[in-house]
């Protein structure tokens, strides 16, 4: 999917339910990020980065090429909107307090 604009990019963002994250490397991509600010519902491989994506806290985690668990877990947030958007909440949360560009480089660039 190509985009021209980053705002049409976010647009997409805006108009998600869900964010399924099919990454086998422990990887915290732009993608992924994105839809934790949005505080979008994830669903993501269990591959990495277990201090932002923590299972039934920030997010659903399943085993990486475990087809049965992904069609489980997209199925459980389909039925049960409520307990996937507070997972998104939390997702967001946990990218403001500790991904945000403002979170990690300000301090940075601060010491400079």
């Amino acid at each position: 999917m190509n985009f021209s604009t980053l705002e049409e990019l976010h647009t997409y963002y805006d108009q998600a339910d869900l964010y399924i994250h099919q990454s086998l490397a422990a990887d915290l991509t732009f993608p992924l990020l994105n839809a934790m600010s949005k505080g979008l519902p994830i669903i993501a491989t269990a591959a990495g980065w277990k201090e932002a994506l923590r299972h039934l806290e920030t997010c659903y985690l399943y085993t990486p090429r475990n087809h049965q668990e992904l069609l489980s877990l997209i199925t459980k947030a389909v039925h049960h909107p409520e307990e996937a958007f507070k997972l998104g909440a939390n997702a967001q949360k946990e990218f403001n307090e500790s991904l945000s560009f403002e979170t990690t480089y300000d301090p940075i660039f601060s010491e400079i």
